[in-house]
């Protein structure tokens, strides 16, 4: 599917949210680097699951980087498999690597990291599995700005730094 292209002004999703208008945006962030072969599955189901439980809840999007590897490409197959609207935030430095199967492009700023304070912006909860320097700086956004958080713990990173608490559960990876 070919993905429709957003280009937001640094710092104003505002494209985003009248495109998505009544849905959940749920948020994904960890490892952009390709994972261990024996975790994708794990990892996978962890994802699943989280999506399952913000579909209970009502309509939802998927919102995350928007390269194929990692965490982010993970969540966008799983959208993808679950017919759940896929939007890719991110820099334009990262047109310059393959990109995940999206719905929805959105490009905020020139080098990775400027997409992250639009990103946090617009989303309603928000999911980690794993987790470098930006994911980090993404979750204390989040959690300043009150967002719920999802950490599946188990792979290192940022996800395995949070301790349960209000509005923030910890869940173990499993397999």
């Amino acid at each position: 599917m070919k993905s429709r292209e957003i280009i937001v002004p640094r710092l104003d999703p505002a494209g985003l949210v009248g495109v998505a208008t009544g849905a959940r945006l749920v948020g994904v962030v960890g490892f952009s680097r390709p994972l261990p072969a024996e975790r994708v599955a794990a990892v996978e189901a962890a994802l699943a699951t989280s999506l399952d439980e913000a579909l209970a809840r009502g309509p939802s999007w998927l919102v995350s980087g928007a390269t194929a590897t990692g965490v982010p490409g993970l969540a966008h197959a799983v959208a993808t498999r679950r017919g759940v609207p896929s939007v890719g935030f991110t820099a334009r430095a990262a047109l310059a690597w393959p990109l995940a199967p999206l719905d929805w492009l959105v490009i905020v700023g020139e080098a990775f990291g400027d997409e992250s304070a639009a990103f946090v912006q617009v989303c309603d909860a928000l999911v980690v599995v794993g987790g470098g320097p930006q994911s980090a700086r993404e979750v204390a956004a989040a959690r300043a700005r009150g967002t719920p958080i999802l950490a599946w713990q188990g792979l290192g990173g940022v996800a395995d730094d949070l301790e349960a608490g209000p509005g923030v559960d910890v869940r173990a990876l499993r397999g």
